[in-house]
């Protein structure tokens, strides 16, 4: 296991693999907070050839798009907790005490940040996007980088994925999540307002492409909220945009997919389908 595991990191440093991997344990982790996916990009993107990061309370902070803050419950005291609750689950190891200020190393495991299955995958273009999210959206009030982070790791982790050299028909296997927003509150712990809004914001970076499908009506008469879809905007392939890949075709395939496995009412009309905006 070990040797496999060097073999992949060595893979990824000499390949210059652009994204980090995030453990799905810790995107369900609702027990440490919503910094949690922030921090870990820290020190996932900072990682050395030694597998460690140097680092201090307000240099994350500022990395994660705040000021700093000492009172209680503010940035710096999330952020803090945060670190100890990785370092409790053996992400990472402080050499030294934790300083605002001061640099402190921390050593990083890289069976828990370079993860076999169940994780999301994030580029760091799209990290940077994130970070810089105000740049390209005027629903910025009380929205930052941690919400954006969370939920797009959400819904990678979830997303259904074609294997690289897959064959069959594609329509069977659409890349694309479905889900309702009071499944995902329930799952990551934010509130639905927030990740609808980080959806859209996800939406405007050109990150994601999000559908709701349409409410229905049951034999009742009685009305139910449908799930929303979520397909990435674009698909890298050995480090590159893949041109053939049509978001738009797997939204498409992803609506067949869900009436198919009868998630829909049979009195579904896709006529009344909205783009979320």
């Amino acid at each position: 296991m070990a040797s496999v595991l060097k073999l992949k990191l060595l893979e990824r440093r000499y390949n210059h693999i652009s994204y980090i991997l995030v453990p799905k344990e810790l995107i369900y982790n609702t027990d440490i907070n919503e910094k949690r996916i922030s921090v870990y990009s820290y020190f996932a993107s900072k990682q050395g050839l030694d597998d460690t990061v140097g680092f201090s309370c307000n240099n994350i902070v500022e990395w994660c798009g705040h000021k700093k803050d000492y009172h209680k419950n503010k940035i710096n005291e999330q952020v803090t907790s945060v670190i100890a609750s990785l370092e409790d689950l053996s992400y990472i190891k402080v050499k030294g005490t934790i300083s605002a200020d001061m640099f402190s190393v921390a050593e990083l495991d890289m069976s828990k940040f370079c993860p076999d299955t169940q994780f999301a995958l994030i580029y760091f273009d799209e990290i940077k996007k994130i970070k810089d999210f105000k740049k390209y959206t005027k629903d910025t009030s009380k929205m930052n980088t941690a919400f954006l982070l969370l939920t797009l790791s959400y819904i990678r982790t979830n997303m259904l994925r074609r294997q690289d050299g897959y064959i069959g028909d594609k329509s069977s296997k659409p890349e694309f999540c479905y889900r309702m927003y009071i499944d995902i509150e329930k799952d990551i712990g934010l509130s639905g307002r927030y990740i609808s809004r980080s959806v859209k914001i996800l939406n405007e970076l050109d990150i994601l492409v999000s559908q709701e499908l349409p409410r229905y009506q049951d034999d009742d008469g009685n009305w139910h909220t449908e799930v929303t879809m979520f397909v990435n905007k674009y698909r890298y392939k050995r480090n590159r945009i893949d041109k053939e890949y049509d978001y738009q075709q797997e939204l498409q395939w992803g609506k067949e997919y869900i009436q198919e496995k009868k998630y829909l009412s049979k009195k579904f009309d896709q006529s009344t389908e909205r783009k979320v905006k």
